[in-house]
């Protein structure tokens, strides 16, 4: 992939990680561009579509999910820290 490319807005994106936050991806979006992203906590979630209009975002709660937390550096932290 050239350097450009990875820079470009992009009209979608899939997101499989419930801990990171859709604001970190939004920005990402061309105009028009959809973003599907858990959010919650690591018990409760929800999948969210995102999609861009100008400077607007717009939310749509597509199901109750529950993703398979992520461990390391990125990760939940675990019960009790």
């Amino acid at each position: 992939m050239e350097p450009d490319q990875a820079r470009r807005a992009e009209d979608e994106r899939v997101v499989v990680e419930g801990r990171l936050r859709q604001a970190q991806f939004a920005a990402q979006l061309a105009e028009g561009g959809r973003l599907v992203i858990p959010v919650g906590t690591p018990d409760e979630q929800r999948l969210l579509r995102v999609v861009k209009h100008g400077d607007a975002l717009t939310e749509r709660e597509l199901y109750h999910c529950r993703f398979v937390p992520l461990v390391g550096q990125y990760g939940w932290k675990p019960k009790g820290a």
